[in-house]
């Protein structure tokens, strides 16, 4: 066995053996449920009532843009909208009712010109 495949064993095996203990996240003080394959685009998971705090929002892996009109996946929508926000997001809600787009810093949306080349949107107020 090279010292390479025994590195990777040993990782393996370490990994397995962590975690526990304390609760880093999920449900606090809301109504609990567990989650299924796409349950979330429903309804919503383990809600909290909870106010105030810290939030901790960690990815497993790399996005594939952080550019919220450039990825293809839901989840990474949900994370940039944590740390950025675009003239125009979509509705935070479930089902299809998340499909629908709405003013996030612009106070309505933008107005196309010049066969759509020209757009303008008025920001709202601060």
């Amino acid at each position: 066995m090279s010292i390479a495949a025994f590195g990777a064993a040993g990782t393996l095996a370490l990994a397995a053996c962590g975690g526990g203990g304390g609760n880093s996240g999920g449900s606090s003080g809301g109504t609990s449920s567990t989650g299924t394959f796409n349950s979330a685009v429903t309804g919503v998971v383990q809600p909290s009532s909870k106010t105030g705090g810290t939030i901790i929002y960690d990815n497993s892996s790399g996005p594939d843009s952080t550019d919220p009109g450039n990825t293809y996946y839901a989840f990474n929508w949900n994370f940039t909208r944590l740390y950025a926000t675009p003239l125009m997001t979509y509705k935070s809600c479930t089902g299809s009712c998340g499909n629908e787009l709405v003013p996030a810093l612009a106070a309505a949306p933008g107005v196309g010109t010049n066969n759509n080349t020209v757009w303008t949107t008025t920001s709202s107020p601060a």
